[in-house]
């Protein structure tokens, strides 16, 4: 949501409650509340992640709405020999700060350079999401640095750290089991896909007692799974600074690459509320017969699905 939009909001809301203020003191107040948003600080994001994991495609992707990221300003800065890209990235919605950190994990040669380039930045950003390979196992490199690391550094961050598995569209049996004009995981694959975010999510609280994080699965290159992501970077970031980050958010657009005839049939709908009985929607895809995909993976309401999502947060 643009922030010209949550201004005008506001100002139509206080109009409506204080009529009997005067029009002028009304404006001079809308003014003033324009000026402290325009000074808020844009939002920081550091996006942690092994080379090819997908951190360019998913700031891309919650941000620009699939759009090619332009950059007002960018700079590489080197720290002991390791690199470190901060840039300041001109989204849809705004200006927001990001920061693509080294993997922890990619070389124990390093490790020290890599402690000293979060030391600085963990310190500075409103949030993190830890992006993995959806098919990687790999865990106890991650489960060692998360105390060792990001816990000693902040520890209200790691509290309440994002982990985020991408391409699940490549997970077993396959990106050929993905319902393609759905755009949906297949049914074997939406348990696989379940099991692996459990397994994760039980990896890091093995790790991290007190976390009270998310673990979720998504796919860039789907659009799949975007509005729980930014939900849960919402969630993970502090209360004050919500409204900042939100209204950055531009997902790219889900519908997109759903087969419109699939649209118009009416089985696109809401996914099933917790702990409903698992109804199966049919997927009419000829190469596919009797394809089913479980109501409970179809990603949300097509408002949310569209890249148009709604969140609650104060200013």
């Amino acid at each position: 949501m643009r922030i010209t939009t949550l201004l005008d909001r506001f100002a139509a809301d206080f109009r409506l409650h204080n009529s009997a203020v005067p029009e002028a003191a009304l404006d001079e107040i809308c003014k003033q509340v324009e000026a402290s948003v325009t000074k808020e600080a844009p939002p920081r994001v550091a996006f942690i992640g092994q080379t090819g994991v997908g951190k360019s495609s998913t700031l891309n992707a919650l941000f620009n709405a699939g759009l090619e990221i332009s950059h007002t300003t960018a700079c590489t800065q080197r720290e002991a020999a390791v690199q470190l890209i901060a840039q300041t990235v001109q989204g849809e919605n705004g200006v927001l700060v990001a920061y693509d950190m080294p993997g922890l994990g990619e070389s124990r040669s390093s490790r020290d350079k890599h402690f000293k380039t979060y030391e600085r930045v963990v310190k500075l950003v409103d949030t993190a999401v830890w992006i993995l390979d959806a098919q990687n196992r790999a865990m106890e490199e991650v489960q060692g640095h998360l105390n060792a690391t990001i816990g000693a550094l902040n520890p209200m961050l790691l509290k309440k750290m994002v982990f985020a598995l991408n391409k699940i569209d490549l997970v077993h049996p396959g990106e050929m089991a993905w319902h393609p004009r759905a755009n949906l995981p297949s049914e074997e694959q939406a348990e696989n896909i379940a099991k692996r975010i459990e397994d994760v999510r039980k990896l890091v609280r093995e790790a991290v007692p007190g976390w009270s994080g998310e673990v979720l699965g998504y796919s860039t290159k789907k659009r799949y799974g975007l509005p729980q992501l930014f939900r849960a970077l919402i969630d993970a970031t502090a209360e004050k600074r919500r409204w900042v980050l939100g209204s950055r958010m531009s997902l790219a657009n889900f519908l997109e690459l759903v087969d419109p005839s699939f649209l118009q049939s009416g089985n696109a709908r809401p996914p099933a509320p917790a702990g409903a009985p698992s109804d199966r929607l049919k997927c009419p895809d000829a190469a596919q017969t009797n394809a089913e995909a479980p109501a409970e993976h179809f990603v949300p309401p097509l408002k949310v699905l569209s890249g148009t999502a709604q969140f609650d947060y104060e200013i």
